[in-house]
């Protein structure tokens, strides 16, 4: 993007390395997924982790457009279907914070198996998954999204968080949780969902504090998205 804007190919090389990096050190070649980190790597149990935040079809798709990389539309594909299948796993069609994934298949991690108790619930990770997939056209992405809009659409007030049976975790709202919601809700404006974007467009209409940078800066990608 810098070197579209500023017209310097010299951003555009310091991309490629940077790609070129995540495929080096950030992919598991047997899963054809991301880790969780370059510290994930072969020698640990965290190799076969899956973040399902970092399912991100419109950046892998760049990744491949800038290197010819064909193996990033690999690890697009793979990871799409293996976030699909989390979804046909709960009737909620709710996708929780991590999984373990192998190069069949794929299943949500129990609580505390790496972060927090939330860990195996739709929490501060999972909460970006209708942001990555807001406009991707793709089948398993589009069917995704009208999964977790159709549970959202549902409830009274959407909370910060749910287990994957679709009990809410806490009684309060969050932008974090609400904007990717708005945000994927717009692909759909006077078709479906209407309510659902009308209930979290308030996202765009309370002022940002500062306190919680969490919040913010999803608002604020949503605010530039739309």
């Amino acid at each position: 993007m810098a070197a579209r804007r500023w017209h310097d190919e010299t951003y555009r090389h310091q991309a490629v390395k940077l790609i070129n990096d995540i495929m080096a050190k950030k992919v598991n070649n047997e899963t054809n997924c991301l880790t969780v980190g370059n510290w994930a790597d072969q020698d640990s149990k965290y190799y076969y982790l899956l973040r399902t935040s970092d399912c991100l079809p419109k950046e892998l798709t760049a990744f491949y457009q800038v290197t010819k990389d064909e193996r990033w539309l690999l690890i697009r594909k793979t990871m799409l279907k293996r976030m699909r299948q989390l979804s046909n796993q709960s009737k909620s069609g709710l996708i929780p914070d991590f999984a373990w994934v192998s190069s069949t298949g794929v299943k949500a991690v129990k609580g505390k198996a790496v972060n927090s108790k939330y860990d195996g619930d739709y929490a501060a990770n999972a909460c970006r998954i209708p942001m990555n997939l807001a406009g991707v056209k793709d089948r398993d992405a589009k069917y995704i999204s009208r999964r977790l809009l159709k549970f959202f659409s549902k409830q009274n007030t959407v909370t910060a968080g749910y287990t994957m049976a679709g009990k809410a975790l806490n009684d309060y709202q969050s932008r974090a949780f609400s904007a990717p919601i708005f945000l994927a809700a717009s692909d759909y404006r006077n078709q479906v969902f209407d309510s659902l974007f009308s209930s979290q467009k308030y996202v765009l209409l309370q002022k940002l504090t500062g306190i919680n940078y969490y919040d913010a800066v999803l608002v604020t990608l949503t605010a530039l998205e739309k």
